[in-house]
């Protein structure tokens, strides 16, 4: 008596290779630069990246406009150094 034997078909997806084009592509001499050569993703993804590099070296800093001493519109530089 056989316990637990099944037939199992395995399909394999056959997939293009695309490597060439891409060589093609990444190799060729038109002035955009590697890391933008692939498209309108790799244009989002890099200004994502320096975005959230530019955020996280520069934060945004707080600023208090309340005080009737000043001129409207001059920062306090006492304020952006203390915290609330």
């Amino acid at each position: 008596m056989r316990c637990g034997t099944s037939n199992i078909t395995v399909s394999r997806r056959q997939f293009e290779n695309k490597v060439p084009e891409k060589q093609k592509l990444f190799q060729e001499d038109n002035g955009i630069p590697v890391h933008l050569k692939d498209g309108v993703a790799d244009a989002l993804l890099y200004r994502a990246t320096m975005m959230l590099t530019l955020w996280l070296l520069f934060p945004r800093s707080k600023i208090d406009f309340s005080s009737s001493q000043q001129a409207v519109g001059s920062v306090s530089f006492s304020s952006l150094w203390t915290s609330n």
